[in-house]
């Protein structure tokens, strides 16, 4: 061999040594020498300029690669690597060349395939080589094929081929990937059979393409290969690949595995010899491991999806519920992902999910909650079978619901999954549109009232917890709100039975824990309010429903609302609100649309803005209260001409004279404008007047009784203090004189009651005490009345200044 003085080859003896000798043993050494001064150069040229003789060299290579002698072959076929990974010596070969080099390389394949080295080498250099993307195309067919042939020769038998092999695939199909999907026949087989055998770098370069080339439309070529091997190779390496700590590649490549077999999996029960490595998988305390095995769940559930009779089998959904009921997502990137894949499933099932709801959904909407969800069952509902026989698919995993942590995440998903149960509501009802995130799985869940009422407690319970998120914005209240209320609305509308009564009041009081909590702003309130009024009318004046907030029972959904809109807590927030003011305007409207039970409504209202007058420090505010309430009270009790709550034998004013009595007892006269001050006597004159009028309908009452009872009560249970101002004092004389104006003084004449001096005094023991007859406390009030006047008219004349001021 010719070197020079630093011991460096020289490449043009070199040459000639290869091109002339007939030694085997010199062009061996001379192969060698090469093949070593490029390994510790790194691919330089060594010192030499070996691109001036590459194409040389490279000729010669060809030449010997398919020498008889081993030697030479691999020693040629080295050097034809290197030079095939070089650019410039490729730059130099010119298309000729190159094509050269691939079918020389082709046939040493096939001729020396039983020879490991030759092989690895020759594998070696389709792995490394940059030839032209155009010359590979044009020999990609044979090159192919040869390589399929000696790949599936030495699989198990060699891991250094198979690692050759696999980069030789990986190279071609970046050059050509069109052209190896067309090939596929000859190194498919092989590479899903080589996969577990591979080294981490190469096995992830060939699992992302055996990814795009193995669809559904090849599938069946290549599952009855696995199916084989899986119990005997496949699935052993890949428990090996668990216990070696390279669990994601083995969860990746189980996921393969999946997709390739099919429909082998949906009979059978071969699919529980893969099972246990999944379920390794879930039960890792590695969350990317975790995140992995739901990856590959939602493999499966794709495998399973391509016939939906066996999505929807109860076994199979049983068995891809097992893995979400399992309380394995304790960091939120393994919960996110087991979000995902859940809902995926849901989209999957299609139509069957509202069938299987209380089994897939509502567990997915409780999940997102962090537990605070309880799912309903009903004898209506599909359930699944829960004896496990030896065919049945099954994983050894806890079914455990408990102890759910709760994640930020998964509670802004929450709302976007109720949604989707909801689904659209209509137009009437109000609301606003929002975008999802989440693909919508194009289904309606909830087929009808029957179905929303069967869900409708945890569905309400979720709805309100959502609504306490702080993130929840104006749009997603609006939505969900108004989407349940639509819902309810349906179920009103299609009649009254034990379990809406149930549903309903169950709404009423979770709507009053969230209120009553002040987790919302005003405003988001209001909405909500403005939403329930949407409800049938019918329904919220009605008696039937008997709403029970655990201490007492209320006459009607409306009267609950309005006793929550009258709460201290909302009440002394809202008494600038015209939002406030509209909302009790519909509210009373409502609630006095019952025929039998408008004064009973009215008469309890009355007592709640009563009891919380003191959390009332706007005058306008009490005032715009009572006159609103009076007014539709007068409004109803004109078109019916009823007052009466009592029976056929004693009569009940009750509610009227609650309402008139208001204004005096509660001093709403003290503080407020003169134009006001004028239509509250207005107001009061046309309610007492209406009352006149129509007490003379009922026939147990007497005439001018309620002229009698009214100013009886004045007397007895309003307060001296009342009177002590100037407009409380003016008021009260203002219905004196609208009470004198409907009084009926043909009764009292007629009866002889002022004619006493013909009587005994023996008799009049036994005389009436009432003289006066029904206009007795009317004189006592005038009476009482005057002694005040005179009072104030004393203090005045001694101090004017504290007369006006009180």
């Amino acid at each position: 061999m010719a070197t020079t003085k630093s011991g460096d080859i020289n490449i043009a003896a070199v040459v000639a040594l290869l091109e002339y000798s007939s030694s085997h043993e010199d062009k061996a050494d001379a192969y060698s020498q090469v093949t070593k001064h490029m390994k510790d150069d790194d691919l330089s040229l060594f010192g030499l300029d070996l691109s001036k003789h590459g194409k040389l060299v490279v000729t010669m290579a060809i030449r010997d690669i398919l020498d008889s002698h081993l030697k030479v072959s691999h020693g040629a076929l080295h050097v034809l690597g290197f030079c095939l990974h070089d650019k410039d010596i490729v730059r130099s070969l010119g298309y000729p060349l190159q094509t050269k080099c691939l079918v020389a390389i082709e046939k040493c394949i096939v001729k020396f395939g039983e020879d490991k080295i030759a092989c690895t080498r020759a594998l070696w250099c389709i792995g490394n080589q940059v030839l032209s993307d155009f010359i590979v195309r044009s020999e990609l067919t044979k090159l192919i094929k040869a390589i399929g042939k000696v790949w599936n020769r030495w699989i198990s038998k060699s891991a250094t081929v198979e690692n050759e092999a696999s980069k030789a695939v990986i190279r071609l199909y970046q050059q050509d990937p069109e052209g190896m999907k067309e090939n596929l026949g000859d190194w498919g087989k092989a590479t899903l059979l080589s996969l577990v055998h591979l080294v981490p770098q190469n096995g992830s370069q060939l699992l992302s393409i055996a990814r795009e080339v193995f669809t559904k439309d090849n599938i069946s070529l290549w599952s009855k290969p696995v199916l084989d091997e899986y119990k005997v190779a496949i699935g052993p390496e890949l428990k090996k690949m668990m216990s070696e700590k390279q669990e994601v590649h083995a969860l990746r490549l189980w996921s393969l595995y999946v997709h390739v077999l099919g429909k082998e999996l949906h009979y059978g029960n071969f699919i529980n010899h893969m099972l246990p490595l999944v379920e390794e998988g879930f039960k890792s305390i590695n969350a990317e491991v975790k995140i992995e095995a739901f990856r590959a769940w939602k493999q499966l559930i794709l495998n399973f999806s391509t016939d939906n009779s066996i999505l929807s089998d109860s076994k199979r959904i049983k068995l891809i519920m097992q893995v979400f009921k399992f309380n394995n997502a304790k960091t939120e990137p393994v919960a996110v992902e087991k979000f995902k894949i859940w809902w995926f499933f849901i989209t999957k099932l299609g139509s069957k999910a509202a069938v299987y709801f209380d089994q897939v959904c509502l567990p997915l909407l409780n999940f997102c909650l962090g537990g605070s969800v309880k799912t309903s069952t009903s004898t209506g509902t599909p359930r699944m079978q829960t004896g496990i026989s030896p065919m049945t698919p099954h994983l050894n995993l806890p079914n455990s619901t408990s102890g759910l942590p709760v994640f930020d995440k998964l509670q802004r998903y929450a709302w976007e999954v109720i949604g989707h149960f909801f689904g659209e509501f209509p137009s009437d009802i109000g609301g606003s549109a929002v975008k999802y995130q989440l693909e919508s799985p194009k289904i309606e869940f909830l087929t009808g009232p029957a179905a929303f009422l069967k869900h409708s407690l945890p569905l309400i319970t979720a709805t309100i917890d959502i609504l306490k998120f702080e993130f929840t914005t104006e749009a997603v209240l609006h939505h969900i709100w108004f989407a349940l209320i639509a819902h309810i609305k349906n179920v009103l509308d299609s009649g009254i039975t034990s379990d809406v009564k149930e549903m309903f009041s169950f709404f009423l009081t979770q709507f009053q824990t969230l209120v009553l909590s002040q987790a919302l702003q005003l405003p988001k309130i209001w909405t909500m309010f403005d939403a329930v009024c949407c409800l049938p009318r019918k329904s919220l004046s009605s008696t039937a429903y008997n709403i029970s907030n655990g201490e007492k029972i209320h006459g009607s959904p409306a009267l609950f609302l309005m006793e929550l809109l009258l709460t201290p807590s909302v009440l002394s927030r809202s008494q600038r609100s015209e939002k406030y003011m509209t909302i009790f305007s519909n509210l009373t409207s409502v609630g006095l649309e019952n025929g039998t039970g408008y004064l009973e409504f009215c008469q309890s209202v009355l007592e709640l803005l009563g009891r919380n007058r003191e959390f009332i420090k706007e005058p306008d505010c009490i005032w715009r209260l009572w006159s609103k309430l009076a007014h539709c009270l007068h409004d109803q009790i004109t078109k019916t001409n009823e007052i009466n709550q009592g029976d056929s034998l004693e009569h009940n004013f009750d509610c009227m004279y609650n309402m008139l009595t208001f204004p005096v007892k509660y001093k709403m006269t003290y503080a407020v404008e003169a134009p006001t001050y004028k239509t509250m006597v207005k107001t009061w004159t046309e309610l007492y007047s209406t009352l006149s009028r129509l007490s003379a309908l009922v026939t147990t009452a007497e005439s001018n009784v309620c002229c009698e009872e009214l100013c009886h009560i004045i007397l007895k249970d309003i307060p001296k203090d009342c009177f002590l101002n100037l407009n409380g004092l003016d008021f009260v004389a203002q219905g004196c004189l609208a009470m004198i104006n409907c009084m009926d003084f043909g009764s009292v004449g007629t009866t002889g009651n002022f004619n006493i001096g013909g009587i005994s005094p023996a008799k009049w023991a036994k005389k009436k005490q009432k003289p006066l007859e029904n206009l007795q406390s009317f004189v006592d009030l005038l009476c009482h009345l005057s002694v005040i006047f005179s009072e104030l008219t004393e203090d005045f004349m001694s101090s004017p200044q504290k007369v006006f001021k009180s």
